[in-house]
């Protein structure tokens, strides 16, 4: 009986297991092929009927490796790692229906332990692989001290490894380390190489058609018929394109008719709010109006509300998922961030929140599934992403399995949410609020808008801020500083917003920056 066989006897799951394992096979005839797509597809079906077979997870973090996304095999490597450690708990409990039966020959017990310690420590391997792709050498460098212990812990089990690997591993990250320190100095650079990786998006991963299909006429007629009711017909969606987007179908807002200065387009309240806690704040509609402050009745939620009314939707909408949940360490790594660009970490919890009680993919939220994702050659990676991911996965009670909620839909999300959010830090510098919007974020940038936004109570005010002629676009600035010099203006809505602004001022500065 092979090892497979073996583990899917001690499995309570032996049909899906058994289903999970020609998955497995077809994923690794795709990898000798190198049709890496489609080992990722059988891969994940295999991990959507048993999340806890880890040769799948090790598997798929190698064809992320492949397929040049090491932000995302860095997830599947570490879930490799702990379901081996589940598993090796386990099956030497007694009691668990894990536990390898006494029959077994201890040669067999130790065969197994050497396949899955291999296996662990090949997942290690590519984790190290995985943060040193995204320039993080100092967490490379850890992994693979790390990898390098268990060559003494795991001693008595003989695991067949390429420890010589590992060593030149270790010494090639070390070097990196160094080079990079000599370039711009020790303090700045370990704090990059711990916390600040970067990683190529180009909006979306070969296997989601969302951001294809987002300006389908569905959509479109569905917008349309909103942003005319909303404006009384004085403003209306048009499809266009950048240059910088080539053929990609942008959507933007069109004067129907003279807009008088001053006068309001069209108000919205936000589809979703987040805020840092440093001020008090609504948790549905950021509101600091408290005239009428109402406290969720559920005993240990310290969320507060301005009214019943923001509670009720609120409940409806996310709250319900989320009523109770501790997410005070998230909100504790946003306040410590230095740009509202923070704020992205706290948009998942209420969008997974989302997701899970519509039953659906949170990319295919109805409110936001038209927004276009920010997308840059080189992406920041913040490696508290990676925790704010699983805590927000195990508060909210969301299965490993549930490839919906998969690690690739929570970068897309926070890319859609970076350059289409409305938000504004402390006096001191501290990101405090930010809201999403359904029809305002579909506004363009402009550096000398026609059109600003205003806060009434819990709602968005979108006026004239000058005269506005028949079919002129309708614009905002999404760099509302006005102490901002042209040079920083221009880097902020490149870096931040992935805007590239092709205006007077800006266009002087785009193309070094571009090049930079």
């Amino acid at each position: 009986m092979d090892l497979e066989s073996r583990i899917a006897l001690f499995s309570q799951t032996l049909p899906q297991t058994t289903e999970s394992l020609s998955h497995r096979y077809r994923g690794n005839k795709a990898m000798e092929n190198g049709d890496y797509n489609k080992a990722y597809a059988e891969y994940s079906k295999g991990i959507t009927i048993n999340p806890h077979d880890p040769a799948l997870w090790c598997n798929r973090a190698l064809t992320f490796l492949k397929l040049g996304y090491p932000e995302l095999a860095i997830v599947d490597a570490q879930r490799t790692i702990n379901t081996l450690d589940e598993f090796f708990r386990d099956y030497k409990n007694e009691n668990s229906a894990m536990r390898i039966p006494p029959i077994l020959k201890a040669s067999e017990k130790l065969s197994i332990d050497q396949k899955m310690i291999q296996l662990k420590c090949k997942a290690k391997y590519r984790e190290c692989l995985a943060l040193a792709n995204l320039e993080l050498y100092v967490c490379a460098t850890r992994s693979c001290k790390d990898l390098l212990k268990w060559k003494d812990l795991y001693a008595d089990a003989n695991v067949p490894f390429n420890w010589n690997d590992v060593q030149s591993l270790l010494e090639n990250f070390e070097k990196k380390f160094d080079e990079g320190c000599a370039r711009i100095g020790y303090d700045r650079y370990s704090e990059l190489a711990e916390n600040y990786g970067k990683y190529k998006f180009n909006g979306s991963y070969p296997w989601d058609s969302r951001q294809q299909n987002r300006a389908s006429d569905e959509t479109f007629d569905n917008l349309q018929q909103q942003i005319l009711q909303a404006s009384y017909s004085q403003a209306k969606i048009v499809k266009m394109t950048f240059e910088e987007s080539g053929e990609e179908i942008q959507y933007g807002l069109e004067a129907q008719c003279i807009i008088p200065k001053h006068k309001v387009i069209f108000e919205e309240a936000p589809f979703i709010s987040v805020n840092s806690k440093i001020n008090e704040r609504c948790d549905y509609c950021n509101s600091e109006d408290f005239l009428l402050k109402y406290i969720c009745p559920k005993s240990g939620c310290k969320e507060i509300f301005c009214n019943v009314n923001c509670y009720k939707r609120a409940y409806e909408l996310y709250h319900k998922v989320t009523c109770g949940k501790d997410f005070s360490e998230i909100v504790e790594i946003v306040q410590n961030g230095v740009s509202t660009s923070a704020l992205t970490h706290l948009y998942p919890i209420k969008l997974f929140a989302i997701g899970k009680i519509r039953d659906i993919c949170p990319l295919d939220i109805d409110e936001i599934k038209h927004l276009r994702r920010w997308e840059h050659e080189y992406v920041t990676f913040q490696a508290t992403m990676l925790y704010v991911y699983d805590k927000v996965m195990a508060l909210l009670g969301i299965p490993i399995g549930d490839l919906r909620f998969d690690f690739w839909v929570f970068i897309s999300l926070c890319c859609a949410m970076q350059g289409n959010v409305f938000g504004d830090k402390t006096v001191n510098s501290v990101p405090d609020y930010s809201s999403i919007f359904t029809w305002i974020s579909l506004i363009n940038h402009d550096c000398n808008p026609n059109a600003i936004l205003e806060i009434n109570e819990s709602k968005w005010q979108l006026k004239a801020n000058k005269k506005i002629r028949k079919g002129d676009a309708i614009t905002l600035t999404y760099v509302g500083y006005t102490w901002m010099n042209n040079k920083d203006r221009c880097r902020m809505l490149y870096l931040f917003r992935g805007i590239k602004c092709k205006c007077e001022n800006c266009i002087v500065y785009l193309d070094q920056l571009t090049r930079n």
